[in-house]
């Protein structure tokens, strides 16, 4: 018999004789509408903390451009990433 991962579980009726194995699928991230939903409604700041992670190259990029100052894009960064609520 094969050792297996502890996270794995059985899955359906046994097929030949044999079981079917699969891996636990990791949980979808929320959407962005989700995340800027919880946000503008109860001001949760791991929510506006997510959407800065999932779109921090493209904002700094923006920040740089709209600015024309690689420091002054990041000081801007830094003060939005960080800002409490």
């Amino acid at each position: 018999m094969h050792d297996l991962p502890a996270d794995t579980a059985r899955k359906g009726s046994p097929v030949g004789g044999r079981q079917a194995w699969r891996t636990p699928q990791a949980a979808e991230p929320p959407s962005d509408e989700d995340l800027l939903e919880r946000f503008r409604t109860s001001g949760d700041e791991d929510a506006f903390a997510a959407m800065v992670r999932r779109y921090e190259l493209e904002l700094f990029n923006y920040l740089r451009r709209y600015l024309g100052n690689a420091e002054m894009a990041e000081d801007v960064f830094q003060a939005t990433s960080c800002r409490s609520i």
